[in-house]
């Protein structure tokens, strides 16, 4: 499998392949990606796809899960690939007509929650995308959200620094009483709450707690 790029053919046209970043498609464990403001809808991410580009518009962005990615991109009169050069650490082909997406590596333990783990949300959903404990590769972003039921978000955000590592707010974490752990490394922990349902004094075969 070839790492995902964006092939320009001109400085109008691009043709769009998101196979391979984190092995289950470019926005963040989905299998489909689109580019930011309205330039395209959801593409599949194992499929080529040719788009194209607005002549005169300074920069482009990939859309990754709750929000764009934190780098945008630009095609020269040349039909060159153009980024800052900071963002080398998760992209590739700088001056070239292949902007490759190579994002970095990241992992989500939820093994401590009950249930199947948890969803990106904001993309596309697939029963295979939960996440009990993986390493993925992702494109860093302001945002990421999860679901642990179905269409429940987390009251939590998150967002993958350009360094690899997690960054959230504080007053999230173990040490605060709060409910997730790995703020500034590469392991994203969510440890959730521990409570106790007891269904003993109602009649039938018990209760049935939903958006697990």
């Amino acid at each position: 499998m070839t790492s995902p790029s964006i092939r320009a053919r001109s400085p109008v046209a691009a043709e769009l392949d998101g196979c391979g970043l984190s092995g289950l498609g470019l926005a963040a464990f989905s299998r489909f990606f689109q580019v930011y403001g309205g330039v395209t809808g959801w593409l599949d991410a194992n499929q080529v796809k040719t788009i194209t580009l607005e002549e005169g518009r300074s920069s482009y962005r990939i859309y990754a899960a709750a929000s764009p990615a934190d780098f945008a991109f630009s095609v020269d009169s040349a039909g060159h690939i153009r980024y800052a050069a900071e963002h080398e650490t998760f992209l590739g082909g700088a001056g070239s007509d292949t902007l490759v997406l190579e994002g970095l590596d990241a992992t989500v333990d939820a093994r401590y929650l009950s249930g199947s783990g948890v969803l990106i949300a904001g993309v596309p959903p697939d029963n295979d995308d939960w996440l009990r404990h993986e390493t993925v590769r992702l494109l860093p972003a302001p945002v990421y959200a999860f679901q642990q039921g179905s269409g429940v978000l987390v009251n939590f955000r998150t967002a993958p620094r350009r360094d690899g590592t997690w960054s959230y707010d504080p007053r999230f974490d173990l040490g605060q009483a709060g409910y997730v752990a790995g703020n500034g490394t590469a392991t994203l922990t969510v440890h959730g709450f521990v409570l106790l349902v007891d269904g003993r004094a109602g009649s039938g075969t018990g209760i049935l707690v939903h958006h697990v």
